[in-house]
């Protein structure tokens, strides 16, 4: 090159460095086209690079000018026909990185500096292999081919020429990149070990990288531990939270180096920025450091400085403070309170992260839980798999409005489209989000189980339990799900890996997939008894709630499982203290219904806990909702203790007293607010042919009507044809709108004590106060309240038939009408034959009946069960004999003629009420077998006063 040229080259060189922006480039290489070629391309490429970089966006496209493609080509033609060192070519890497290649262009360009750099790798030096790696990872460009494998190969063979700035380079490279090479690492953690007098801040750099990638090496975490930490007071505030941000990732179990850098970084809080404030509380709550000492001083920081705080940096902090069970309640309503707007600009992760926090931490600002879900909603095909199956976990614990409904229909819209992408758990996860929040979603739950299906073998213990659980809660579940997660549960526990915590099933875990199973009846026999087995291995470690969900699940599926039982009665009272009120009454429940002989200790102690507890109730203070439930679980216990057989008198008075005093607390002036409207007693739909309800006892907190046949007692859908009449318009007409609030209230069942199906007559107690609800509820409950009824049967019931005693099943969610079952809840009848009697070629028995639990159609399917269905019963005899029966009979046989009861004074009060004409003309059609039993049917088709059952 002559000197003239240098000096015609030399202003444009500095032209080119002084260029400002895109359109001063522009205008060189329109001027001076055939000047700028070869280095000056170059130097023209590197300074748009320069120009267009932005590193918080890693970079910006090539601009669409089109000077831009000649520029490439000229670059494209330096770099294959010079013969530049490896200082020029990873200039010309970085700028091509920095640009964002989006051309074909480019990417020649990137592939052939790379060709160009790979012939001198065997000859470049340390330094040169470290500056190519920087350059790789300040562009962004691990994909360039096979040149940062050629860096990592030659590295390892000269790593001992390394200074250690350049092992920090090095290693630094790959982990802005994301690569992970275990052999490089353990070299480089070898040669960094093995220097004399290494500073301080070069390991603690060299650390973040291996940090970074997970590359756990306890040379360097010894090393590092031994010269970093006399020399912390040194570090400032970025060293301080990089350090301590690498110790989580890595589990660093080093208390020296540990509380020195967490007690530096207390003392020099005031200086950290806040990306620096949220890696601190992240580390310290991933390494379980969250004392309040630690994360008080790290909020009051954040608090003050909440406006400098990046979407991420806040979403990060509150996630360690959720994380470290830190209250940051205050952060939180100071962020919601100071500029809600900035929500806006979260992305996915952030949101997820946000919500997930305020889930986490039973934050109540709902301000700022709102706002995130709004954001969220609209932002939904954005977020990922894993954002989302946490998303939804946020909202089911969060939101319960019913406008979160729309938005958790929108999410499962956007989610079913997504399902194959997610991995096992989050798949339960959601799931368990959707089954908690409404069981509206079925069709989003079975799709999540139908995908799991395929993969169940991915699942790991809480992953199973969730989606077993779910399923249930919502009945989802199919017979291909159940068979296929019993397996794998099975499978799971039955290999008791203990070199994996994957199939470790936890005691929830274990306690979860037995209430699964049983609420959907589903008695999967090797299932249950490796559920047994591992439960009693690890029974110390249930908590009340497991516990009580084992035991329900027993007495659900009828597992008289000896030893578990026995086990389970002599740990639930060591614990009776932590056991909430319902799962005393479930264990309670439990125990009594299997019989189970040996568990008088756990109902003592049971006894003596939930007595304590009803006198420490105090009516005054206690809200509706906390009056009901607890008056719930009242008669729940003394009903398990009752049939049990366990019913001390203290505990029998302490319950009644209580019950009484809700009661009255609930009629002072706590009653539910209700729309008041008074159903239409009489429309065009409904015909009486038997004629209105009439009263039969009315007294001043409690009624007893008389219900003809085809009235309904209260609205249960399970009617086909035209509407029956409604006996509750005719009570709310007899109570008065304002009055009598307790007629309007469908929590408490309008008032009813009991139901009575429609086709049947006979008599309805009802109260008219809160106080003689629970008073008459206590009665039912211990069985005081007496119900007899007079039955038709078909066939010769022998008179040694006293008493039926078969569990009876039923689901609100299936449409088949009550079964005997061995998975149904106990029920017994009691009945006494009063005649036998003929029609033609057919026989009959005329039944009085007791029962001592109130089943739906407890009777008509008991009596179906042993051979003698009632007369006239559609839904539990064969059609043909029902078609028969309705030639003579026109309903079912079926009439309550007394109810026993005590009145509001202790008195005791009898009402009966004889046949309805319908049936006494059934009566006079039949041909009586033997002098007694046409005495009977005599004494019911006439005007004889009916007896009590017991005097039959």
């Amino acid at each position: 090159m002559t000197r003239e040229s240098e000096k015609l080259e030399e202003p444009m060189q500095r032209r080119i460095q002084r260029a400002q922006n895109v359109d001063e480039i522009s205008r060189l290489l329109q001027a001076h086209s055939a000047e700028l070629t070869g280095a000056l391309a170059v130097l023209c490429f590197q300074r748009l690079a320069y120009l267009r970089f932005d590193a918080s966006q890693r970079g910006y496209c090539l601009p669409a000018k089109p000077f831009c493609a000649r520029l490439i080509t000229e670059v494209q033609t330096h770099v294959q026909t010079q013969i530049l060192d490896l200082r020029g070519i990873s200039g010309i890497i970085l700028a091509a990185g920095r640009l964002r290649g989006n051309s074909a262009g480019l990417g020649k360009v990137l592939k052939t500096c790379a060709a160009a750099w790979k012939k001198q790798v065997n000859v470049a030096a340390p330094r040169d292999l470290a500056h190519g790696a920087w350059v790789l990872g300040c562009a962004g460009e691990a994909g360039i081919p096979g040149l940062l494998s050629s860096i990592s190969q030659q590295s390892i063979g000269r790593i001992g020429g390394f200074a250690l700035p350049d092992l920090q380079r090095l290693a630094g490279s790959f982990a802005v990149l994301r690569v992970r090479d275990p052999a490089l690492f353990k070299a480089i953690a070898r040669t960094a070990v093995s220097r004399e007098q290494p500073q301080p801040q070069d390991l603690v750099s060299l650390f973040w990288a291996f940090a970074k990638l997970q590359e756990h090496d306890a040379a360097l975490i010894h090393a590092l531990s031994e010269v970093a930490a006399p020399h912390v007071s040194e570090f400032d505030a970025h060293r301080l939270a990089c350090l301590l941000w690498a110790f989580a990732p890595l589990a660093v179990d080093s208390p020296a180096i540990t509380s020195a850098v967490v007690r530096e970084s207390m003392h020099k809080l005031r200086h950290f920025k806040p990306q620096e404030l949220s890696m601190v509380a992240w580390a310290c709550a991933t390494l379980v450091l969250s004392s309040s000492a630690v994360f008080q001083p790290i909020v009051a920081e954040a608090s003050r400085k909440l406006a400098e705080f990046k979407p991420q940096e806040f979403s990060s902090l509150i996630w360690a403070c959720a994380a470290g069970r830190v209250d940051c309640s205050n952060l939180v309503h100071a962020f919601a309170s100071n500029d809600l707007s900035k929500v806006k600009q979260f992305k996915p992760q952030e949101l997820s992260m946000t919500l997930w926090s305020l889930a986490k931490s039973h934050c109540t600002s709902l301000e700022l839980s709102e706002a995130v879900a709004r954001i969220a909603a609209a932002k939904l095909q954005a977020f990922s798999p894993q954002n989302l199956s946490n998303l939804f976990w946020a909202f089911a614990t969060l939101l319960h409005s019913q406008d979160s409904r729309s938005l958790f229909a929108a999410a499962a819209s956007t989610t079913m489209l997504k399902l194959s992408e997610f991995k096992s758990q989050e798949l339960a996860n959601c799931a368990w989000a959707f089954a908690t929040h409404s069981p509206d979603f079925l069709d989003f739950v079975k799709a999540v189980s139908t995908a799991a299906v395929s993969r169940m073998q991915d699942f790991k213990a809480q992953g199973l339990s969730n989606l077993a659980w779910s399923c249930s809660k919502v009945r989802a579940s199919d017979a291909d799900f159940c068979g296929a997660i019993a397996r794998e549960v099975h499978m799971k526990i039955c290999v008791n890996n203990n070199n994996s915590n994957n199939n470790n099933f936890e005691p929830q875990h274990l306690s979860n997939l037995a209430w699964a199973f049983a609420s959907c009846a589903i008695n999967d026999e090797p299932l249950m008894d490796s559920l047994a087995r591992e439960a009693m291995k690890k029974l110390p470690g249930f908590a009340p709630q497991g516990l009580s969900g084992l035991a329900w699940s027993c007495a659900t599926l009828v597992r008289r499982d000896i030893q578990l039982l026995r086990a389970l009665a002599a740990e639930a009272p060591a614990s009776v203290r932590s056991f909430k009120m319902q799962e005393l009454s479930n264990t309670s429940w439990a125990f009594a219904t299997l019989s189970f002989c040996g568990q008088l200790n756990l109902f003592a102690s049971f006894s003596k806990e939930i007595i304590s507890r009803l006198d420490h109730f105090h009516v005054s203070s206690a809200s509706r909702d906390t009056m009901v439930s607890m008056a719930k679980q009242t008669l729940a216990a003394v009903w398990a203790f009752n049939f049990g057989g366990h019913l001390e008198p203290l505990f029998a008075k302490r319950a009644h007293e209580l019950l009484l005093r809700i009661g009255r607390g609930l009629d002072e002036g706590k009653a539910v607010e209700v729309a008041y409207s008074v159903l239409a007693l009489c429309n065009d739909r409904a015909t009486y042919p038997e004629g209105l309800p009439q009263v039969a006892l009315q007294l001043q907190d409690r009624l007893v009507i008389w219900k003809p046949p085809g009235w309904e007692v209260e609205r249960t859908g399970e009617v086909d044809g035209s509407q029956p009449a409604q006996l509750l318009g005719y009570l709310q007409g007899l109570q008065g709108h304002r009055n009598q609030p307790l007629a309007f209230d469908a929590e408490h069942h309008y008032g009813f004590m009991h139901r009575l199906d429609v086709p049947s007559s006979g008599l309805v107690l009802t109260a008219r106060t809160y106080e003689a609800y629970y008073d008459l509820a206590y009665q039912l409950t211990t069985g005081r309240l007496v119900r007899d009824y007079v039955v038709l049967c078909h066939g010769a019931i022998p008179q040694s038939c006293l008493k039926i005693d078969a569990r009876i099943r039923w689901s609100k969610d299936s449409p088949l009408p009550s079964s005997v079952s061995p998975l149904g809840k106990p029920s017994i009848t009691h009945l006494k034959v009063l005649a036998h009697a003929s029609k033609g070629p057919d026989s009959f028995s005329l039944v009085a009946i007791r029962i001592e639990t109130g089943r739906r159609h407890q009777i008509r399917v008991h009596a179906a069960h042993i051979g003698h269905p009632v007369v006239c019963d559609g839904k539990y005899t064969q059609p043909q004999q029902f078609l028969r029966d309705r030639t003579w009979c026109p309903r079912n046989f079926l009439h309550r003629y007394r109810l026993a009861f005590a009145d509001r004074e202790g008195v005791a009060r009898e009402v009966v009420w004889p046949l309805p004409l319908d049936m006494k003309a059934v009566i006079a059609q039949l041909s009586p077998h033997n002098a007694l039993s046409k005495e009977a049917l005599s004494r019911w088709e006439g005007d004889s006063r009916p007896r009590d059952w017991q005097d039959y």
